[in-house]
């Protein structure tokens, strides 16, 4: 759910932005098939009715095959049941696609509904073997969150900080991503810097980076107090 700078002078120059999902900064490996490196176990997708998007890069004209398979275990949030049992199962594809000629490739998952189902997502690229797996993968509400210096404001640096950060992990389906800043005149495909913070639970280690750097006080508490109301009413769902 957020992203801020490094530590620095705060000014109308630097923007500091929170993020929760997307962009994509592509893994450097030794493999052909790399996933963006916004994606990750522990990450939180967009809920039904939205298809979350999976992408990456693998060799120009490969296959690329995306299972999304339930907990072994069957621990289903029962809200979200109806809904689940209707998704492919047992590592059966839930989604295919092909690179482009430059080797980019991106997929649409089923719509799925937000709760405390965790899924296991399977990427395979069907010609080489290669396969990523990504675990404890909840879906539910995406919130990207943006600002200047206001937004770089810590969740340690804030009133009761200490507190705060010990308290975090009380919400584990809250899910926190930080992306590193970088300023560039023209859109990017990828982020330039690797993520600050990786996809992560809500815990003391995840919101206590250096100052002016992660986790941004504004996000997690907006994020939080979200996730809290959605469970009070009876919708179970993440909030990144």
């Amino acid at each position: 759910m957020g992203f801020l700078g490094p530590r620095y002078y705060p000014s109308s120059s630097h923007l500091a932005c929170c993020l929760l999902s997307l962009l994509g900064y592509f893994s450097l490996s030794d493999s052909l098939l790399q996933i963006s490196n916004t994606l990750g176990s522990h990450m939180v997708l967009q809920q039904a009715p939205c298809r979350a998007t999976i992408f990456g890069r693998a060799s120009s004209g490969d296959v690329i095959a995306i299972t999304l398979s339930p907990p072994a275990d069957e621990t289903f949030d029962l809200r979200a049941r109806s809904l689940i049992d209707l998704l492919p199962r047992n590592g059966n594809e839930s989604a295919t696609t092909a690179t482009d000629p430059y080797g980019q490739w991106k997929a649409f998952l089923p719509p799925v509904p937000g709760g405390k189902t965790a899924f296991v997502i399977g990427i395979i690229n069907k010609g080489t073997g290669e396969k990523i797996e990504l675990e404890d993968v909840v879906f539910g509400d995406v919130w990207l969150c943006a600002g200047q210096d206001n937004m770089a404001f810590t969740v340690e640096m804030s009133l009761e900080g200490d507190k705060e950060s010990r308290d975090a992990a009380q919400d584990p389906y809250l899910r926190l991503y930080a992306l590193a800043p970088h300023l560039s005149p023209s859109p990017l495909l990828d982020p330039a810097l690797p993520p600050l913070l990786s996809w992560s639970r809500a815990s003391q280690a995840a919101v206590t980076g250096p100052p002016w750097s992660y986790f941004s006080a504004v996000c997690f508490f907006f994020g939080r107090e979200r996730y809290r109301l959605r469970e009070v009413g009876g919708r179970s769902g993440q909030t990144a």
